[in-house]
């Protein structure tokens, strides 16, 4: 019965005439040159870019310093990082800028406008800041030796603490060699007849980069070869060894790097501290880190302490 139908269904196919197979072949034929091309350059990273151009593709790289951070990209969750995981590697982007931004709740959100150019991965190190760090009052005494907020006035009386005398002469320390470095920039404006051709009192120098400071700005000098300038010491896609990271309307008090980072920087202004990237591409990061009276601050390891009106902190970062 089914091989009765088969054959009728058969009999009543007719063939292709030569034009429909010529007209189909060709067809075909046509669609695989134009295609091919296509697959070709799209696995090769090319796209179609602004104005309809032809355009090679990019990458970003992205790190974040904390885990369980959420990082954005141009408003789409792209990753949530972990302990094993702190970064965020997209390839295959077309030419164009990108807004990166990375959360955690209980920190100060960062975002950075990326530029992806062709052939090139584009590289962001962000930083978080707690909203409120943990900070500890150093007691002049030990009998009011007590963990407390940053803003606890210590009370006195009692046996000196021995922490206190140690943080006190810490911050003579400091004076001095600030002093030192003052006098030393003088003599080198003087030398030379214009402070102009100084960047300022020379402060620290981690890694590759070397800070300097004079009375309202905070400079950095790359230290290496112009060929190796990071993406942070890049201005409007014109990079230099010298640039300037912060510019203030009142007096800089204390500049320091950040523990840990040589693109990051304290700085103590007005009647607070602050932690600011070197790197300016839109937008610089700004976010504060302690908030008093008139405060000034020494970084010893990971500790941040602080002096504001003769009272002494301690913040861990």
């Amino acid at each position: 019965m089914l091989f009765g139908i088969f054959c009728i269904l058969l009999s009543l196919m007719k063939p292709l005439s030569l034009k429909k197979r010529r007209f189909y072949f060709y067809t075909l034929l046509a669609v695989f040159f134009v295609i091919i091309p296509i697959i070709t350059l799209y696995t090769s990273g090319y796209r179609i870019g602004k104005g309809f151009r032809l355009v090679e593709t990019g990458g970003i790289y992205i790190y974040s310093p904390e885990a369980g951070a959420d990082i954005y990209v141009d408003s789409k969750k792209k990753k949530k990082t972990n302990i094993f995981q702190k970064e965020l590697f997209l390839q295959d982007l077309r030419p164009d800028t990108y807004v990166v931004y990375i959360m955690k709740e209980g920190f100060w959100p960062w975002v950075k406008e990326v530029e992806v150019e062709e052939r090139k991965v584009t590289t962001a190190i962000a930083f978080l800041v707690p909203k409120e760090p943990k900070g500890e009052v150093i007691a002049r005494t030990l009998a009011s030796d007590k963990a407390t907020s940053a803003t606890t006035t210590p009370v006195t009386g009692g046996k000196l603490n021995p922490e206190y005398i140690d943080v006190v002469e810490l911050f003579q320390n400091h004076e001095i060699e600030k002093k030192k470095a003052s006098a030393l920039a003088a003599k080198s404006a003087s030398a030379t007849s214009t402070a102009e051709n100084t960047p300022g009192v020379f402060i620290a120098e981690r890694g590759r980069v070397g800070l300097w400071q004079d009375d309202t700005r905070v400079l950095a000098t790359w230290q290496k070869d112009e060929d190796s300038l990071p993406n942070y010491f890049c201005r409007e896609k014109v990079c230099e060894k010298t640039v300037l990271v912060f510019n203030s309307i009142t007096p800089i008090k204390d500049v320091d790097f950040y523990p840990g980072r040589e693109d990051v920087i304290l700085v103590a202004v007005q009647n607070g501290i602050y932690v600011i990237e070197i790197d300016a591409r839109k937008y610089q990061n700004f976010q504060p880190v302690y908030k008093g009276v008139d405060p000034y601050f020494v970084v010893s390891g990971n500790t941040l302490y602080v002096k504001d009106n003769n009272n002494f902190f301690k913040i861990n970062l």
